[in-house]
């Protein structure tokens, strides 16, 4: 490796040059995402960011590399990102699946009239260190959508033409193994490597773009199918519609790349919203009109109102559940089956009372039901309610003088919805995709699922589902030394039906802030047996508290309702803090898992106003190799509310893991319905960041 070479230095001063000449001009520039699915050039970064909360998934192949990514911008400054890779295992010309890797960019400096912008960054922070290397990198705009980037870089990223580090230091990870912290890596070794490049961006959404690359690939091409014969990469891009971005790469001179991303701001949905009809009026009282109470005492009248309000609003999809209706206060517990915010419920349903109830009725108490669980009680004063409607103050007004509170119980009520036992079901498309042990694979099933609520605490759920493709049915091997709870996973996977979960749930409320459930049978497509677990959550506090018990029978994979040899007790407790900045909430999780070794898992999540949540989660264990605690699991999730991109009402959402479905150490349950997910959607914090929907 001629490091040292004339060629090398030339190169470095190319390099450097270009870095200085970015200093020079002032034309703001868009930003792009590169192979590694964080906004770069093809396989080098750059200081560029997008705009804060974008989140983009990439799929990209380069030579012998499939690589999967998600990319949050955290914060402004902040971007993260998540993946995996199939490769050739270095050296062996084997399939590996242990690639993952966790990325950190921090902009230092936002680009000026003078300035170019400043970034400092670490890849695979956390992961296996096949990808390890640290770099501070400068980006410029310049005439006519041209940019200019200089930068440079430690571990791979100084593996050609480097020149060197006048810090020095060990690179402690070698590239391998399980995934761990690689702080020891952390802009350390023997040399500093020098990249760079240029991007035009055309009309018509097109991008070109050529880098000098400080990678040597030497990993890639000592496993084979890869060749190197130039630093040099070369690649075009085009925006094909909104939202969606692919590129043509070719790397090293003699392999071909390509790169297809999906960009998305979680504010700036991709459908029109709210294009059914709007609310009723709010309806004042006249001033001459009479305030007695006698009515209250007719059950026939208090029948026929409630008949006529129910109607009114189970067109717009909010069922009354049971309602106490006096002279002075209307409350009523609502079930919110299509508005994504809870909020928007609440006040159409406080519009209809102010036209449905007779003037001496001066209180509205509107209780929320998640799945037949109340959670919140939302009082409004009808006085407020008429002075405020159609005022500019109505938002920030009514949020001060409407009260939320834990919820209210409604006994013995005068109006109750004659339903149960009630039945639904749907069918739905779903496309599965992970880590399954030989690499990236994923399936396209049908999924019926059905719902027999018997009262409206509890309910019998199933759902089976029909695999159209199947995952990859090799099995990996276990972890050493524990029983193989989900390193098997894709023996639990055929184009035969499925049985995903048959379930008995029963949840309740069982004092002011505190709340049950009980969950039995087949619990998930892996395991059946039972799940009990308690949440004392007050909707006024940022914290949560949480305690699950488990006793867990693994399924047999050849038949569908039988049970293998394997059972084990699980549990957890937990603390939730909803941090109250910029959306970020915090869970720990501390207990037994599905192998029975003993840990905790740390999730951290930023989530929008409209349902949209993107959550990043690190397990630690006992069954961690001796001397190397720093290894452990580590995922990300993405929640999309579907009327993000839909233009009617719906509370549905898709959920999109990323994480390795293999592992025996940190494995838990799969449960639905966990009680912090039903109750979070409308404690005070909640309906505060939804609370201008009162008023739509």
């Amino acid at each position: 490796m001629q490091r040292k070479s004339q060629t090398g230095m030339h190169t470095k001063r190319l390099m450097t040059g270009l870095g200085l000449f970015a200093l020079s001009s002032s034309v703001a520039y868009a930003q792009s995402l590169g192979t590694y699915g964080s906004t770069g050039l093809i396989d080098m970064p750059t200081a560029n960011s997008f705009s804060d909360r974008s989140v983009a998934v990439s799929l990209t192949n380069t030579g012998n590399t499939d690589r999967v990514v998600m990319n949050f911008q955290l914060t402004p400054r902040v971007e993260i990102s998540y993946g995996y890779a199939s490769v050739n295992a270095f050296g062996t010309g084997a399939a590996a699946s242990d690639t993952s890797q966790f990325d950190l960019k921090i902009n230092l400096l936002e680009e000026t009239d003078t300035l170019p912008a400043l970034a400092i960054g670490i890849r695979d922070a956390i992961g296996s260190a096949s990808y390890s290397s640290e770099y501070l990198v400068a980006t410029k705009s310049m005439s006519s959508g041209l940019s200019v980037t200089g930068g440079i870089g430690w571990g791979r990223l100084a593996s050609n033409d480097a020149f060197d580090n006048p810090f020095g230091g060990t690179r402690g990870n070698a590239p391998g193994g399980r995934e761990r912290i690689n702080g020891e890596n952390f802009f350390r070794g023997d040399d500093i490597g020098v990249f760079g490049g240029l991007e035009y961006a055309g009309q018509g959404g097109w991008r070109f773009k050529v880098e000098y690359s400080s990678d040597e690939y030497e990993q890639e091409v000592a496993g084979g199918g890869f060749d190197r014969a130039s630093p040099w990469n070369l690649g075009i891009e085009k925006s094909l519609t909104q939202g969606v971005d692919a590129g043509l790469y070719l790397i090293g001179g003699e392999e071909i790349g390509f790169r297809l991303s999906f960009v998305a701001d979680p504010l700036k949905p991709r459908a029109p919203q709210d294009l059914l009809p709007g609310p009723s009026p709010v309806v004042k009282r006249p001033a001459t009109a009479k305030n007695g109470t006698n009515w209250a005492q007719n059950d026939e009248v208090i029948a026929k109102l409630m008949g006529g309000v129910s109607e009114v609003l189970a067109a717009e999809g909010i069922l009354v559940e049971r309602a106490k209706i006096t002279g002075k206060t209307a409350a009523l517990s609502i079930d919110n089956t299509k508005m994504s915010r809870p909020t928007k419920a609440v006040g159409r349903t406080a519009r209809i009372l102010s036209a449905g109830m007779p003037p001496s009725v001066d209180t509205f108490r509107i209780t929320l039901l998640e799945s037949g669980l109340p959670t919140s009680t939302v009082t409004i004063d009808r006085a407020e309610l008429e002075r405020l409607a159609d005022t500019h103050e109505a938002v920030p007004e009514s949020w001060r003088r409407f009260t939320i509170a834990n919820a209210k119980t409604i006994t013995d009520p005068n109006y109750t919805r004659d339903i149960y036992p009630d039945f639904t079901y749907a069918l739905s498309p779903r496309v599965p995709f992970g880590l399954y042990g030989s690499g990236l694979d994923f399936d396209i099933q049908i999924v019926a699922e059905a719902r027999y609520q018997i009262s409206p605490n509890f309910s019998l759920s199933g759902s089976v589902s029909q695999s159209l493709i199947g995952l990859d049915g090799s099995v990996p091997a276990p972890t050493a030394g524990l029983p193989q709870v989900r390193s098997n996973a894709t023996a639990y996977s055929s184009t035969r039906p499925t049985l995903e979960y048959l379930t008995g749930d029963y949840v309740t409320r069982l004092g002011d802030a505190l709340y049950g459930r009980a969950t039995f049978g087949y619990l998930e497509r892996m395991y059946g047996g039972f799940s009990g677990e308690l949440l004392y959550k007050h909707v006024d506090a940022p914290l949560g508290y949480g305690l699950e018990l488990n006793y867990a029978m693994q399924r047999d994979p050849d038949d569908f309702a039988g049970f293998d040899d394997y059972d084990v007790v699980t549990g957890h407790g937990s603390v939730y803090w909803d941090t109250g900045w910029n959306g970020v909430h915090a869970q720990v999780d501390a207990g037994r898992y599905l192998a029975g070794d003993w840990g905790a898992t740390l999730t951290l999540s930023r989530r929008f106003a409209n349902g949209w949540e993107v959550a990043g989660y690190a397990t630690a264990t006992d069954a961690d190799l001796p001397g190397n605690i720093d290894q452990f699991d580590k995922g990300m999730r993405l929640t999309i509310p579907l009327q993000w991109s839909l233009p009617w009402p719906t509370r549905q959402k898709i959920s999109v893991p990323f994480s390795d479905f293999t592992r025996d150490d940190g494995a838990r349950l799969y449960v639905q319905n966990r009680l912090y997910d039903r109750v979070r959607e409308t404690d005070r914090n909640a309906l505060g960041q939804n609370w201008g929907a009162f008023w739509q």
